[in-house]
């Protein structure tokens, strides 16, 4: 029977593209990415979080709105295809910030998994 599982990535005060970056131990496929945002600095006027794998580029894009949003794949009742993921692969959550002067956002993104 297939996990679901969920590896969150918080940061503090990131800035545009701040980046962090995780390494995931076993095989599984991304079936979904949310974010939760909040304590805004500079007045940005959006956001996005891409996650990244090293192999895959670009595997998922979430546009905030009211710093929150999601990327949901079939698995989650959302559009998108599930992204398989080889044991340690690389992945990364970078925050891209719009507008503001050195706009800095507090936020959690949780990588939903299948193992």
């Amino acid at each position: 029977m297939a996990e679901l599982v969920a590896l969150s990535v918080t940061m503090e005060g990131a800035g545009d593209e701040d980046l962090m970056r995780l390494r995931l131990p076993i095989t599984g496929q991304l079936v979904g990415v949310s974010v939760e945002g909040s304590g805004a600095t500079g007045s940005p006027t959006g956001g996005a979080v891409s996650v990244t794998e090293e192999t895959l580029d670009e595997i998922a894009s979430v546009t905030m709105s009211s710093w929150r949003g999601d990327w949901l794949s079939h698995h989650l009742g959302g559009a998108a295809s599930p992204v398989a993921l080889n044991a340690g692969a690389s992945l990364g959550v970078r925050l891209y910030l719009n507008g503001g002067t050195t706009p800095t956002l507090n936020l959690t993104v949780s990588l939903w998994i299948v193992l």
